[in-house]
Formats: C-alpha cells, structure tokens, sequence
C-alpha cells in the first residue's frame, strides 16, 4: 500500500526535526518548509495528501496560508486536507468559528502526543 505524503510547514527548526521523524518512523513520506510562502511553492511542485501548517509564521501565518491554498488552487489541491498546529488554546467553539471556516480540516493543539498526530494523519490518509 502506497505512504501518504505529507508536508510540514513550521518555522521552528526543532518542530519541523521532530515532525519529520515521527512521519517517517511510520513509513511517510514528507518535504518541510519553513514558512506559507515556501509551502505554496511546494505544493506548486509537489503533490500532497496532507499539509500540517503551524499556524504562528512569519511572511505568511498559517491563516493567510490556507486562505491562498484554498482560493487559488484548482482542484484537487485546493481540496487537501490542512491540520492547523498551534499552541494557541483553543474551544471546540472557536475552531468551528474560526479555524474551519479559515478553511483548515483538523486543529491539533501543541504540545501533542504521537498518538495524536498519528490517529490525524490515519483519518485523511489511510
């Protein structure tokens, strides 16, 4: 069965390292960008069956990111599933108002455990 193929975007080196183990410990495939301006050039070049976007970055915010992907891509890119990654607290309220209508799928509240990340990536790539 064919690994999904996953793009990191965070601005910590260190959170891109960790994300990128993890991903490939459990057979991914993955490319990293460290901001939104490099993750819409990538998924220019690259397809992707998932983007986990931190949400707090210079140039472009996890907000504007997923804002362009989702009005300036054609399908099936501009359909890709986004997880929101942030340390912001958040109420399930708030991402329904906020996040989801941003246009982001999932949030995932950082710190977050491997099971986490894991039962994410198994719901919109196995």
């Amino acid at each position: 069965m064919k690994k999904a193929k996953i793009l990191i975007v965070d601005d910590l080196e260190a959170n891109r390292q960790i994300l990128a183990e993890i991903i490939s410990s459990f057979g991914y495939k993955y490319a990293i960008t460290s901001d939104g301006l490099e993750a819409i050039e990538e998924l220019k070049n690259s397809y992707f069956d998932l983007v986990l976007l931190d949400i707090g970055m210079p140039n472009f915010d996890g907000f504007e990111t997923v804002e362009y992907i989702r009005n300036n891509f054609d399908s099936p890119i501009k359909e890709i599933p986004i997880i929101a990654m942030t340390s912001r607290k958040t109420s399930t309220a708030k991402f329904n108002n906020e996040y989801e209508s941003a246009g982001f799928n999932k949030l995932i509240e950082k710190p977050f455990s491997i099971d986490r990340l894991l039962n994410v990536i198994n719901e919109y790539c196995d």
